[in-house]
């Protein structure tokens, strides 16, 4: 018997099982590290490399991907924090075992988080180099978020709303910034319920570029009404408490600090009562940027950290609301300011105000400056492209098109109405028309092949898909 389409949909969660995603690419060392699960029904994600082949003539080079670590021989019976959870919850994560990792600079080492425990693990040098095994790290379990330095001597990690530091050589932890006793309803180094899930950002905590301090947002929730959330599946389970800003109610509290690997903080202070929200902290570039939006998100406020304190660059007031974009605000290697910007009817993508993005595009996320200026943006609303500053589309007009970047070397992901599976694929910046390599996707195909048309419906000529049942006679 078939197996139904809304079984064979949960079973796959909602087929995003096995797909290969969460790329991280080093052009100099030729490494490219991705998590994928092993089918499409297998919710445990596993950490995979992918390296050339030695040739010293370097023709007919093949890329080929190893699985550095395999989560389920990692699982263990300590429990997902519940902070941890909601986290992932805000994140529309689907997946188990490793569902992200950091890595430093120089992609000699990553770590991650298995079921609150966390593993570090060297990466190879060659694609003929032993793989070496995942070491773990002990901290007692119940950890969040593992961040390397960028040097890679150090490690940062969120446990009981506590920012900790793992000297990697010698395995000394040590406690950076905490809450008091008396501090029921702080945390330092997660995000705000409001950053997480309105704003977009995940991470409470940034490395600086040196790896000499790290800047860890404090959250104080003492003054948000409480609801009060009950388990359906369970329940005879009592309710638990959640602290959650009601419109028009308390905020919490959020205040960002920088502090030093030998636990000294010193506040990073704003205007918090004009600019309640903490947006980005972006440690690229020249030098860090920090941005704060007004309660009602009509103003942003841009400020780059220098000698010890915030210094503005650019207030802007945007109506009806200022629109948060991936990447974006930064500076670049330059000093000069990069933001993505409402310009004449269209999103454009500036440099110290100035627009250098074309007109007709729609720029919605900022993907890399470095050696290429990349961006993700579209032309036509059904549509969304890869575009270089300098090159133009590096993309397929049709299709959905996303990108990893560094330096010369892209993985470019790509969805078309024709095709069910994403394709991943390994391109040169300068070639994009060059595949490297295509990596295996493991998701399974859907049981129905929908049969959509894409239409331009109303008097607003909105762009609409149109799905017909399954014997439908075009004309009828």
């Amino acid at each position: 018997m078939t197996e139904s389409f809304p079984r064979q949909r949960a079973l796959t969660r909602s087929f995003r099982l096995g797909i290969p995603r969460n790329f991280r690419l080093n052009a100099d060392r030729e490494i490219v590290l991705f998590i994928r699960s092993e089918s499409g029904r297998s919710a445990a994600g596993d950490l995979w490399c992918a390296q050339p082949s030695q040739d010293s003539q370097r023709h007919n080079v093949v890329w080929i991907e190893r699985k550095l670590v395999s989560s389920s021989a990692l699982a263990s019976t300590g429990e997902i924090p519940e902070q941890e959870r909601a986290r992932r919850e805000r994140m529309r994560e689907v997946t188990e075992g490793i569902t992200s990792f950091s890595v430093d600079q120089d992609f000699t080492r990553t770590a991650f988080v298995v079921d609150g425990e966390i593993y570090v693990i060297d990466l190879p040098e060659t694609v003929t180099a032993p793989l070496a095994t995942a070491e773990h790290i002990d901290t007692q379990g119940s950890c969040i978020d593992p961040q390397i330095s960028p040097d890679g001597k150090f490690m940062a990690y969120v446990k009981d709303g506590s920012v900790n530091l793992v000297n990697l050589a010698t395995k000394n932890i040590s406690q950076l910034c905490g809450p008091a006793d008396s501090d029921e309803n702080v945390t330092w180094g997660l995000a705000d319920f409001a950053a997480s899930e309105e704003l977009d950002r995940m991470r409470g905590y940034w490395w600086s570029a040196d790896s000499l301090s790290i800047f860890v947002e404090r959250v104080d929730e003492s003054k948000v009404e409480i609801a009060w959330i009950a388990d359906p599946a369970n329940p005879t389970r009592k309710a638990r408490p959640h602290r959650y800003p009601f419109a028009g109610t308390n905020n919490a509290l959020v205040s960002l600090f920088e502090v030093d690997l030998s636990g000294n903080s010193q506040e990073i202070f704003w205007d918090h009562d004009a600019f309640p929200y903490l947006v980005t902290v972006n440690t690229s570039g020249a030098r860090a940027t920090v941005s704060v939006l007004s309660r009602d998100q009509r103003d942003i406020q841009v400020h780059e950290f220098h000698n010890g304190r915030l210094q503005e660059l650019a207030t802007h007031h945007e109506a009806p609301w200022h629109t948060v974009f991936s990447g974006v605000p930064r500076l670049n290697d330059s000093g000069e300011l990069l933001e993505i910007r409402p310009v004449d009817g269209a999103f454009r993508l500036c440099v110290n105000g100035k627009p250098v993005s074309p007109p007709e595009i729609q720029v919605n996320g900022l993907i890399a400056c470095s050696d290429h200026v990349i961006y993700n943006g579209c032309i036509d609303p059904t549509s969304q492209s890869v575009f270089s500053l300098n090159r133009g589309s590096l993309t397929a007009a049709s299709g959905m098109h996303s990108a990893a970047v560094d330096g010369s070397l892209a993985v470019i992901a790509s969805t078309a109405l024709e095709r069910t599976a994403t394709l991943h694929q390994l391109v040169h910046l300068d070639r994009p028309e060059e595949v490297l390599h295509t990596f295996t996707n493991n998701s399974e195909l859907p049981n129905i092949e929908p049969q959509a048309t894409l239409a331009v419906t109303g008097l607003n000529e909105l762009r609409s898909a149109i799905i017909w049942p399954e014997n439908h006679t075009p004309g009828m």
